[in-house]
C-alpha cells in the first residue's frame, strides 16, 4: 500500500527541523511511503507464547530491569499469560519471530499496519481515545483496534522493528 508516513503535526514547521535535528520530531517530516504485501500478526507475542519459545531452548528469558514495570503483580497465571511479553531486546525478538517462522516488520510495514491507508493520526483514528491506559493490557482486554484490524499497536506493549533509528530519515 501506499500512507502518509511519520508524524503529522498540528503545526508543521520545516525550517525549525532543518536548524536543530535533534530537538525535532521522530519521523519528521510527513512523505508518502509504500510497502509491498506482507503478514503481520492480528496482537503483539504474549507472554505465553513467548515463554514456550524459551521452553523450547530457542529463545532466551526475558529479563527486566529495575526501572521497567513488571504487571506480575496485577494479574492472575492465566491473565498474565495473555499480557504482552515485554523486556526484550531486538535480538531476542529476532529469534522469537525467527523460531516462529516470520521476521520483524519494517517501520514502513509496521506504520502502515498501525496507521492503514486513510492517513489515520493514531492506529484507531484521530482522536484522542481516554479508554486506551498507559498500562500493559491482555491482547484480548481493553486495547486499540487499528485500520486493518490489529489489536494493541498503539495502546500497549512498545514494539521492535527491524531496521535501525536514523535521525534524519525523510530529510533527504
Amino acid at each position: 500500500g501506499v500512507f502518509v508516513m511519520g508524524d503529522i503535526p498540528s503545526r508543521y514547521d520545516a525550517d525549525a527541523i532543518r536548524k536543530d535535528l535533534k530537538s525535532s520530531w521522530s519521523g519528521q517530516p510527513p512523505r508518502i511511503a509504500a510497502t509491498e504485501a506482507f503478514w503481520i500478526d492480528l496482537h503483539e507475542v504474549t507472554r505465553s507464547a513467548y515463554g514456550k519459545c524459551v521452553e523450547a531452548g530457542t529463545c532466551t528469558p526475558a529479563k527486566c530491569d529495575d526501572a521497567q514495570d513488571d504487571v506480575g503483580e496485577r494479574y492472575s497465571d492465566e491473565v498474565l499469560a495473555l499480557v504482552p511479553q515485554t523486556c526484550v531486546s531486538r535480538e531476542q525478538a529476532r529469534a522469537f519471530c525467527k523460531a516462529s517462522g516470520g521476521r520483524l516488520p519494517t517501520e514502513t510495514e509496521w506504520e502502515y499496519a498501525a496507521r492503514g491507508a486513510d492517513g489515520r493520526r493514531y492506529p484507531w483514528g484521530n482522536e484522542i481515545r481516554d479508554e486506551y491506559r498507559g498500562t500493559l493490557s491482555p491482547v484480548n482486554g481493553m486495547v486499540d483496534t487499528s485500520y486493518f484490524g490489529l489489536r494493541g499497536m498503539g495502546s500497549n506493549a512498545l514494539e521492535w522493528v527491524s531496521n535501525d533509528f536514523e535521525l534524519d530519515t525523510g530529510l533527504a
